[in-house]
């Protein structure tokens, strides 16, 4: 029974991560240039001195760390629920 459960669990985070993945179709793309932003805005930080693009390449960092933050906690609930299988079988 707990086999059942866990393969149920496994096909719902599946779901989630491959609809997370399906609706960021351009994610590569995307953090492409959320970092090209980001060493843009670090330059501009570094030639004018200004807090106004140091905060802007902060927050790009912040975007690009969380978009990796939550492909990673899929991708680490899915390693767990296999992890949990491979021990029942």
């Amino acid at each position: 029974m707990l086999l059942e459960e866990l393969k149920e669990e496994f096909k719902e985070d599946f779901k989630k991560a491959l609809y997370w993945l399906a609706t960021e179709s351009e994610f590569l793309h995307k953090i492409q240039n959320d970092l090209q932003n980001l060493k843009q805005d670090l330059m501009k930080a570094k030639r004018y001195k200004s807090r106004h693009h140091i905060n802007k390449a902060l927050k790009d960092y912040w975007y690009v760390g969380k978009v990796e933050e939550r492909f990673s906690l899929y991708e680490q609930e899915i390693e767990n629920i296999l992890a949990k299988m491979r021990s029942e079988l």
